[in-house]
Formats: C-alpha cells, structure tokens, sequence
C-alpha cells in the first residue's frame, strides 16, 4: 500500500510541476508568458482524425492520463489542442494568504472564451475585479476591446488566459490524482467516461501522503471529472476541497481555506474566432 501511494503522489507532484511550466513567447521584442503548458502528454492522434484516440493506459500512466486531459484542450506551443475549436467557460475559487501571511485570502477568476486553434476570444473577470474585460489573441497579436473597439496590447490577455489554467490545474489534478471511474455519460453529443472523487472514501495513508510526500495539506477534497472517449480532453469537472494554510516562512497553520473549481467546454468543432 506504501508503493501504491507513493506512485500517486509522485503521479500528481509530476502534474502539477510540469503543468506550471508556461513557454515564453517572444513578441515585439518583450517576452510574454502563454497558456502553452510544457508538459509531455500521452500519445493522442490529431483533433482532425475521427478515429479514437490512443491514450496509455499503463499501470504507471492511469492518474497523469487523467490529470492530464485538462491540458490535452488547451494544448502547448508545439501541440494544438485535441479539440479543433470549442466553447469554456469555467469558475476558479482559490484560497491563498494575504501579502503579509497572516489571513486567508479566496480568489475568484472567471473566464468565458471561445477557442479555435490558437486564436482565443476571451471574457475575463480578474481575482481583483469584478467586471468582465473583454479580448482576443488572433495569431501572434492580442487585442482588448474598449468601447466596442480593439486596441492593441502586447501579453495581457495571453497572461490572463494562462493565468487562468494555471489556477485550475491545482484543483483539477488533484482531484483526477484521487479519482475513481465510477460510470460513462453523453455530454453534447459526446460519449464521456466520468471520474469521482471522495475523500472520505479514500485511504487515508493517500490522504496524508498529500500532506507531507506531496506537500500539499489536503484536509477534503470531493468532485467529479468528466473525459471525452474519442480525444481523452476533459469535458467537464466539478471540484471542490479545504486545506491548511500555511505560513512558508515559519511553517505555522493561518486557518483553512476552501477552493473550487467548475469548467465546462461545449461546441467541439462548432466555434469560429474572428475579430469583430
């Protein structure tokens, strides 16, 4: 049972680095972080073959593969998403300490965007607002609509796409690293293997293997993931968990946090992004 946990928590410690690895990506001369996510995947066939997709189904590859399938739809700089375009919307709660470490603080960033390919058109409610802004990325250019007309920028509206998915890998790992396939579902037409998570149904060596192995304090995580047959890209998921926070500086508990994570992608291969 000791090996079995460990591989989980290392499983999940691999996703979540390597998730939050975003490529550079040079652009009239200043440097801008993207939502490509430098992380090796399992072997998918290309969005544009009708065929199922190839996924490693190994013992050592069952949780990454399903950790995994968040990524598979946004893609990275050297593989486009195994979705040719769709529609996401998605809500991150995120608990975090204040600046001086001393209070929890939640977070919520909202995101409504249509995706083609690599060109995005995106609505984004920012953790420190609470009004939608308005954007594209259209090839190598990205714009944000002011006033119903676009105006030029140069890494904002990449850095709050990836911003975004950076905020939801935690939850969405997490809970793929615990989770169960518990059934299969149509989702939009779409045939859809679903994974449950339970914490109070899960060993609790695992649990507290998260909390020391995995440095993550965990105290409940509970939800559902939801996995496209043909491509392995995630479809929807429903994640919602409490863990410590904690002080890095003196490693003391500063109270309890509660995170969630709500994502639904919608229209696969019915959306076309265009400037207005």
């Amino acid at each position: 049972m000791k090996k079995q946990t460990n591989v989980i928590i290392l499983g999940f410690i691999v996703i979540v680095s390597l998730s939050c690895s975003l490529i550079g990506n040079t652009k009239q001369s200043n440097s801008v972080a993207t939502a490509s996510v430098a992380q090796e995947q399992p072997q998918v066939k290309s969005s544009t073959n009708t065929e199922p997709a190839v996924i490693d189904t190994t013992s050592s590859g069952m949780s990454a593969k399903i950790g995994s399938t968040l990524n598979l739809v946004i893609g990275t700089k050297n593989r486009d998403s195994v979705y040719p375009s769709y529609h996401l919307e998605s809500t991150v709660v995120t608990p975090t300490l204040s600046d001086d470490k001393a209070s929890v603080v939640i977070k919520t960033r909202k995101v409504a965007a249509d995706v083609q390919g690599k060109n995005v058109h995106l609505f984004y409610t920012a953790p420190d607002s609470d009004q939608a802004k308005e954007g594209y990325i259209i090839g190598d250019k990205e714009y944000r609509i002011t006033n119903g007309k676009p105006e030029e920028l140069i890494g904002q509206i990449a850095l709050s796409w990836a911003g975004w998915h950076l905020e939801a890998t935690f939850p969405f790992s997490a809970g793929a690293s615990l989770s169960t396939k518990t059934g299969t579902v149509t989702l939009d037409g779409r045939q859809a293997d679903v994974y449950s998570v339970d914490s109070t149904k899960i060993d609790p060596a695992v649990m507290e293997s998260f909390r020391t192995l995995g440095m993550f304090p965990l105290n409940t995580i509970h939800g559902t993931i939801w996995v496209d047959q043909q491509t392995g890209g995630a479809l929807k998921a429903l994640i919602d968990y409490e863990m410590d926070m904690i002080n890095s500086d003196d490693g003391k508990t500063v109270g309890v946090g509660q995170g969630h994570l709500e994502l639904e992608i919608t229209e696969i291969g019915n959306v076309n992004v265009q400037m207005p």
